[in-house]
């Protein structure tokens, strides 16, 4: 008789564990694949990338659009995916509320917003006509004025994340506060 010092409970987990293993696998490979698409990309293509199956990466796809993740274009009859821009700017935003208090949150929003107005009076100085830009004599005059409005956008959108970081801090990770109580008024104090 054979003694087997591993128990059936032990065994079925290893065997669970390697079936979850081999599906997160592929599951993984999609998430990391699509995460890298800003542009809507055919559900093979991912496959592709993620060295996977075709109807693998739409499963994964489709459970990832369930989520929240990513996008699906629904105007075409293909199915196209990207990563989520709505995902994306809450997991920064997430980011922040975690890693600062609130009131060092609007102490950023206020520096970001003094950037931005400082960038702005710069960026009213330059014409920024596309025929102006590139018409310059000089290849550094153009990257400057390029740069100069890659640096106001960029500013731009960590303000939005930090007033997105504020509203999850401020409200307890929600984007609206929680009614503490029903504020609905009794039925006996509606008038008649």
């Amino acid at each position: 008789m054979q003694n087997n010092s591993r128990s059936p409970i032990e065994e079925a987990i290893e065997e669970i564990q390697e079936q979850w293993e081999e599906r997160t696998d592929s599951f993984d490979k999609v998430f990391k694949s699509i995460m890298k698409c800003a542009e809507y990309r055919h559900y093979t293509t991912v496959a592709e990338q993620a060295s996977c199956a075709d109807n693998t990466a739409k499963k994964h796809l489709d459970r990832l659009v369930d989520m929240g993740i990513v996008d699906r274009n629904e105007e075409l009859k293909m199915a196209t995916y990207r990563r989520s821009r709505a995902y994306i700017e809450w997991w920064i935003a997430q980011r922040v509320a975690s890693d600062h208090s609130v009131s060092e949150i609007v102490a950023q929003i206020e520096e970001l917003e003094e950037k931005q107005v400082e960038l702005e009076v710069d960026l009213d100085e330059m014409d920024l006509t596309p025929n102006t830009i590139y018409m310059l004599e000089s290849i550094s005059l153009v990257s400057e004025q390029l740069e100069a409005v890659t640096e106001w956008r960029h500013t731009e959108q960590r303000i939005r994340y930090h007033q997105l970081a504020y509203q999850i801090s401020r409200f307890d990770g929600h984007f609206m506060p929680r009614m503490e109580t029903n504020t609905l008024p009794k039925l006996s104090d509606v008038p008649e």
